[in-house]
């Protein structure tokens, strides 16, 4: 967890509910040619904020909570050159990992009553915003290297959201929730290296990994009245991965490129349940995953306009080098928009569904395989494996009521600006 300390008092503020890393605009530059294990550079800042609040709970009487905020890491860099290394004719030298870590946390805005009236109302959910305008445009080189001058661009992010759910036994509970779980991977994938005679050199990856999970908008009535409400839904955006620059020329397995984001939102929410009482839930948000190669089309014709639209790389000459992978994983699943009641009243109803859209994520690869082995290969093997599984209602000896809107969808493809 990030702190800063302010030198004229003395006073440690802690990051309680919002992480900020903000980049300062200037490189780090050293180097490890000819060494061993040196000039290496590791940007891997740690956040993990909770925010609990909100929350209303009561036994026999009356609560009511409410809040607004939520739990954010914003990793922003502002500028500037990149890191410059180099680890030509080294081992293990001049790698660059570019690897934020962040699990923000928001319970919030939930309400549980027995034999009472309980209501909660929360706005601001968990979100990670990782957004690299200059820094990951980093530079090194493992020429004739050994496990030298490779390059990752992979943030963690794993934002948490359960809030807007309500519990009610033998009385009143509503909670309302906005926010949601999100990931925003922006930028990055500009990085340049080189891995020519090298080997295991010169190969760049960037592969942010998102797990996003919302659970919200559930109710659950026992002999009571329960009511929830949520929006937001569990997301994941990368923009960017594109532009990478490397080449693995009489090298034996260098200059290799991967695009690789994995992401597995989880959307839980909707729900309601019903024993004995009455039960009310509704969610919009859905589970979502958008992979877009370019930032923006401006971003894209800049790139284009200066030869540098698409990944390039070569293999010529090499053993198993310049291969280019794109292979983004999603697995966005959307449980919502069900009602069960069991000599009750349930109803639940659901907007989003569950989607992946891969957008330009393959547009102007380029490599060459001449006179190589097992070199110059070109994959796009986008895996999506959207669930959606809701609108289904359930009742005995009561009354069960559930609607869904959304489903299940896959795009691949480019359709114009990102």
């Amino acid at each position: 967890m990030r702190m800063w300390a302010k030198s004229t008092t003395g006073a440690v503020l802690m990051a309680g509910f919002v992480a900020f890393g903000s980049g300062v605009g200037y490189a780090d530059t050293t180097s490890g040619d000819s060494s061993a294990a040196s000039g290496n550079q590791v940007q891997a800042p740690i956040s993990a904020p909770v925010n609990v609040g909100g929350n209303a709970g009561t036994v026999g009487g009356q609560s009511a909570a409410k809040t607004k905020g939520g739990s954010t890491v914003k990793n922003v860099d502002h500028g500037g050159p990149g890191n410059r290394t180099s680890g030509d004719g080294g081992a293990g030298s001049g790698n660059q990992v570019y690897a934020p870590v962040s699990a923000p946390v928001d319970v919030s805005g939930n309400a549980l009553s027995a034999g009472g009236q309980a209501a909660a109302r929360s706005k601001g959910g968990a979100s990670v915003s990782n957004h690299y305008n200059g820094s990951t445009d980093q530079r090194t080189s493992g020429d004739g290297g050994l496990l030298s001058g490779n390059q990752a661009v992979a943030p963690i992010s794993a934002p948490i959201s359960a809030c807007g759910n309500a519990v009610s036994i033998f009385g009143q509970a509503a909670a309302e929730c906005v926010g949601g779980a999100k990931v925003v991977n922006k930028g990055g994938g500009t990085g340049t290296t080189n891995g020519d005679g090298g080997a295991l050199s010169g190969n760049q990856l960037f592969a942010p990994i998102s797990a996003p999970v919302s659970i919200c908008g559930n109710a659950l009535a026992v002999a009571g009245q329960s009511f929830a409400a949520c929006e937001g839904g569990a997301k994941v955006v990368n923009r960017g991965g594109q532009g990478a620059t490397t080449s693995g020329e009489r090298g034996a397995i260098a200059g290799n490129q991967a695009y690789v984001p994995i992401s597995a939102p989880i959307d839980i929410c909707g729900n309601a349940g019903s024993l004995f009482g009455q039960a009310a839930a509704g969610c919009t948000g859905g589970a979502s995953v958008v992979n877009a190669g370019s930032d923006s089309g401006a971003a894209r014709r800049m790139r284009t306009a200066a030869g540098k639209d698409g990944p390039t790389t070569s293999g010529d000459g090499s053993l198993l080098g310049g291969n280019q992978l794109i292979a983004p994983i999603s697995a966005p699943i959307n449980i919502c928009g069900n009602a069960l009641a069991v000599a009750g009243q349930a109803f639940a109803a659901c907007e989003g569904g569950a989607s992946v859209r891969n957008k330009d994520v393959a547009d102007h690869m380029k490599t060459s395989g001449d006179g190589s082995a097992g070199g110059g290969n070109q994959v796009y093997a986008p895996v999506s494996l959207p669930v959606n599984i809701c609108g289904n209602a359930l009742a005995v000896a009561g009354q069960a009521a559930a609607m869904c809107e959304g489903g299940a969808s896959v795009h691949n493809g480019s359709d114009g600006d990102a």
